[in-house]
């Protein structure tokens, strides 16, 4: 099934393609192909491994959240799929998880950074052999190679040399506050893709009981703002990853959540989404 194909799958690719690429690698280095995670989610849907703690009648009742989207042309059926993606997988990125070696160049560059400004080290290999290096040429020319490998490669060798293990983490592994900032990174990524226009605060969208002829009556009109980090505030409320009911008339609550988790790394395995 070619779901770039179906315009209903839109949104969903597109987090697809950049919370979970896929690469694979030729003469030249690693490419990204298409996300295999949206198969994955759409399995899990259809054997209904997918339990939220809200429903689609939830979904198209929330007024505020319908008519926000309404008022951005975004597709309430496509977006109602994209909504379940990110939870489902920020509850597998979270929870349940496995813990995740360093990569290659990580190791590299800890070891680069260790031989700076030493005359001598010891290595020690299983608890017993020890090697002597005290050469400064040796170090030296060990320094300056992995700065030039580290140049070259530095693109692919964040793809290479993951260590698994095999011990399970424990639930709830990370906090409430960390899968909000993950899944509201997830929405923010969406609207920039979408290119959403940034609107004016007063620019509104007007809602109501209609009559016959589908004019709003003047005495039923509400107003929903175009504000989209309040409309990702109240979509983290509705997710059920917070109580707090200030994310529902302020933003501001998330951003001091994604400023405080603004360089924070999940240093663990997807075991749902990545097969591990």
């Amino acid at each position: 099934m070619n779901l770039y194909a179906d315009s209903k799958y839109k949104l969903l690719l597109l987090i697809a393609d950049e919370v979970a690429p896929d690469y694979q690698c030729d003469e030249d280095g690693y490419f990204q192909q298409p996300s295999q995670a949206p198969n994955i989610f759409l399995r899990r849907k259809d054997d209904n491994k997918i339990k939220p703690p809200f429903t689609y009648e939830d979904y198209i009742n929330d007024k505020d959240i319908i008519h926000t989207l309404k008022g951005y042309e975004i597709d309430i059926e496509q977006f109602w799929l994209a909504l379940l993606f990110v939870y489902d997988f920020t509850q597998a990125n979270c929870i349940n998880v496995l813990s995740l070696g360093e990569t290659a160049k990580i190791q590299m560059e800890k070891l680069k950074e260790f031989l700076s400004g030493i005359d001598s080290f010891t290595v020690t290999a299983d608890g017993k052999k020890k090697l002597e290096i005290n050469e400064l040429y040796l170090i030296n020319h060990l320094r300056n190679h992995l700065e030039i490998l580290l140049d070259e490669k530095s693109e692919n060798l964040k793809f290479s040399s993951f260590h698994f293990t095999s011990i399970e983490m424990s639930k709830d592994l990370y906090s409430p506050s960390v899968q909000m900032w993950f899944s509201a990174t997830r929405f923010i990524r969406l609207f920039e893709a979408l290119e959403l226009p940034n609107k004016r605060a007063k620019d509104v969208v007007k809602y109501g009981k209609e009559n016959c002829e589908g004019i709003i009556l003047k005495n039923s009109i509400q107003t929903v703002s175009f504000n989209k980090m309040l409309l990702i505030s109240q979509l983290m409320y509705f997710m059920r990853f917070t109580d707090n009911k200030s994310f529902l008339i302020s933003e501001n609550s998330l951003k001091g959540i994604l400023k405080q988790y603004k360089n924070f790394k999940i240093n663990t395995v997807n075991k749902v989404y990545f097969g591990c």
